[in-house]
């Protein structure tokens, strides 16, 4: 396995680890905070994808997903006021637990 294999195949895990669960998750699930910690599980979702694009778009000299589908301006994560270079890092408990699912 060449680098770029290993560079590929560490980027699809999150993606892999999701399809495991993803269509038993509904919005209460994904808002919960396991264990009382402050990052819901819609929160850990959207950091791995965060860091995963914002590692791999310098490495393909391309823009960040986020922002060159508009995720930044179409996801609503409530008062949690996530910028271009936000991936959560550093974000106080109120800021992450503001991250919100809405119902359906």
């Amino acid at each position: 396995m060449n680098s770029l294999e290993v560079l590929k195949d560490l980027a699809a895990r999150p993606g892999q680890a999701a399809d495991y669960f993803w269509d038993d998750l509904d919005p209460a699930a994904l808002g919960a905070h396991p264990g009382g910690h402050p990052n819901s599980v819609a929160w850990l979702i959207w950091h791995a994808a965060r860091e995963t694009d914002a590692q791999i778009a310098p490495l393909a000299g391309v823009e960040q997903v986020w922002t060159a589908q508009g995720f930044d301006r179409r996801f609503d994560l409530g008062d949690a006021d996530l910028g271009y270079e936000d991936m959560g890092l550093g974000q106080d408990a109120a800021a992450a637990r503001s991250v919100q699912v809405p119902e359906t």
